[in-house]
């Protein structure tokens, strides 16, 4: 194993979670029988990374109660004031110096790909390696270019047809270290020659990062086959049991599939 470490991201604010998002984060958001970052956890745990960060801000106290409770072998670093992505990990750099190579992932997007998880589990290369997925020109994503050797060249104004998934390994070897907030671009990964540009057509990408994302795709979820559903049933986070006709149900959520309606403790979501 190359990877020291999974940094599991989930200091936002979620706002874009809707009223539900602003009683409980989004990191902790209700997913099926568990929540998202539980899952995201044992998808860590399943790559056989054995020590997991996180980091939090909005409604902390929550996330730290969660994972006491879950009692998931995680390292939490709070956040008094937002440090942004790029200040996050430099955070984990200053009370963690031992760490060298980490994999970054957020609680709301996950990425299950053959050839990611081969370069998660037995790449040696000491560069950092941004994970891009394809996409269309009408979905308005930024753009990365990467060189024909694969180093990563910026984002850019023109359509390349990749994107940043959001997952990558970094090497905080290569990381000077600064204090406070900071940007992800720029400040972690630069156009240095030190990071590697993997496009992945091998995937399954499923982002939960809205609440309309998150609704959609909850219900495909339970609709359709998948290797994320497999791994989520096998993980226990989803009891078919619990899945009657068109509704799925348990003591805290109720998802119609009929009526495209989501509910949490007796609340529409």
């Amino acid at each position: 194993m190359n990877i020291d470490a999974c940094y599991i991201l989930g200091a936002g604010k979620g706002t874009r979670m809707g009223e539900l998002g602003k009683v409980i984060p989004k990191v902790i958001f209700p997913f099926f029988e568990k929540t998202l970052f539980f899952a995201q956890y044992k998808y860590a745990k399943s790559l056989g990374i054995n020590r997991i960060f996180t980091n939090t801000h909005h409604l902390s106290e929550q996330v730290t109660k969660y994972i006491k409770e879950e009692n998931l072998d995680v390292t939490i670093l709070f956040e008094k004031d937002l440090l942004g992505s790029g200040g996050a990990i430099h955070n984990l750099k200053k009370y963690n110096p031992e760490l060298k190579k980490i994999l970054i992932l957020n609680s709301d997007v996950f990425l299950l790909s053959e050839t990611a998880e081969n370069i998660i589990q037995y790449n040696k290369s000491e560069k950092n390696i941004l994970f891009a997925i394809p996409f269309e020109e009408k979905e308005k994503y930024n753009s990365i270019k990467s060189d024909i050797e694969g180093s990563f060249l910026g984002i850019v104004d023109e359509y390349t047809g990749y994107t940043f998934s959001g997952i990558s390994i970094i090497n905080l070897e290569l990381l000077d270290y600064k204090e406070g907030k900071s940007n992800y671009f720029g400040d972690v990964v630069r156009v240095d020659g030190n990071t590697s540009f993997v496009k992945l057509h091998d995937l399954e990408y499923w982002d939960f990062g809205t609440l309309d994302l998150y609704k959609e795709n909850v219900t495909k979820l339970l609709q359709n086959e998948s290797k994320l559903k497999s791994f989520l049933s096998n993980q226990r986070v989803i009891e078919e049991s619990c899945l009657k006709g068109s509704v799925y149900q348990n003591k805290k959520i109720v998802i119609d599939l009929e009526n495209d309606s989501i509910e949490y403790e007796g609340k529409k979501i």
